[in-house]
């Protein structure tokens, strides 16, 4: 017999087992693709909140300074008149700075004086001595407690802020 005989399968030209080529990395698989998502909105996430936080540490920073200055000014001058407006503008400014410009901008009155109470407990603006806010720049006979308004005005700060 030939020796081709004996193997019949020897004239075939097979081949060893062969692996697959190895698999490259690009394109991910879909998962990595959801993980890479996941990962820059978290990101963008923590930015945002970060942000927020930062931009309000330095907001209640220069509020809590120039109050300061108000009040180093009262305690220099004791002008109770003097003090009530520029109270009163301040409160105005750090109002339209936390709240929606069309809500805090347009008060005046017993409004102005509701939407201040809102941020504290009682009604120290619309009945006690934040009352001279809104009467002190019309009429310089009006008797103000400039501590007690000092006090309120920092409590509502503190609550605000």
């Amino acid at each position: 017999m030939t020796p081709n005989a004996q193997n019949p399968g020897a004239d075939l030209p097979l081949r060893d087992i062969h692996f697959p080529d190895a698999i490259g990395w690009w394109p991910p698989a879909p998962g990595w693709w959801l993980a890479l998502l996941l990962i820059l909105m978290t990101t963008a996430a923590l930015l945002a909140w970060y942000a927020k936080t930062n931009q309000r540490r330095q907001l209640s920073k220069s509020v809590r300074s120039e109050f300061n200055q108000i009040e180093k000014a009262y305690r220099q001058n004791q002008n109770d008149l003097q003090l009530a407006n520029s109270l009163s503008a301040f409160l105005r400014r750090v109002s339209i700075s936390i709240a929606p410009r069309e809500i805090a901008a347009g008060l005046t009155g017993e409004a102005w004086l509701k939407h201040l109470d809102s941020s504290i407990e009682g009604q120290d603006f619309s009945t006690g001595s934040g009352r001279c806010l809104v009467e002190a720049p019309y009429n310089p006979t009006t008797t103000i407690d400039g501590a007690a308004l000092l006090k309120l005005c920092r409590q509502w700060i503190h609550a605000a802020v």
